[in-house]
């Protein structure tokens, strides 16, 4: 007999990119969105064992800006 599981679980990714002020909102979930999973295939094709997969769609939950004072 054997017996094994299979866990779903919910990442936060930063995109590790950022925009200038003159950038439409629609290119920065786009771009976000497809950094994010880039670099998570990135990770899993390095270090998964063919365990890892991605399910479902990415979705951008937060957009934050900041203003550069100097």
């Amino acid at each position: 007999m054997s017996t094994s599981a299979k866990v779903q679980v919910m990442l936060e990714i930063e995109s590790g990119s950022s925009w200038g002020d003159k950038c439409q909102l629609d290119q920065v979930y786009k771009q976000g969105r497809e950094g994010a999973i880039g670099f998570l295939l990135k990770l899993i094709t390095e270090h998964g064992d063919g365990r890892i997969r991605v399910i479902g769609e990415a979705k951008v939950i937060a957009v934050t800006t900041s203003e550069d004072k100097p």
